[in-house]
């Protein structure tokens, strides 16, 4: 539980925690890395644009519009842009 505070993502609900850990090959990597399994799988018939367009929907019902974080980035480049 630890290393997922550290990485800052936090419960939501519980049953969140992996049912384990494996080595798993990524695109663009050379070597495996450990990754938690959390064992979803992704209903039969959505493509991953339909739930990254559902996540991303709930997403902004929860932070709003913006979140700190854009606000900040975007003062920021405005700030550059006017000088």
């Amino acid at each position: 539980m630890e290393e997922f505070l550290a990485a800052g993502i936090w419960p939501l609900s519980a049953g969140w925690a992996p049912r384990g850990f494996e080595r798993k090959r990524f695109a663009g990597m050379e070597y495996d890395l450990t990754s938690p399994v959390f064992g979803l799988r992704r209903p039969e018939g959505s493509s991953d644009e339909v739930i990254v367009a559902e996540l991303e929907r709930e997403a902004s019902d929860i932070l709003g519009p913006w979140n700190r974080k854009e606000y900040l980035s975007l003062v920021e480049v405005c700030k550059r842009n006017l000088v």
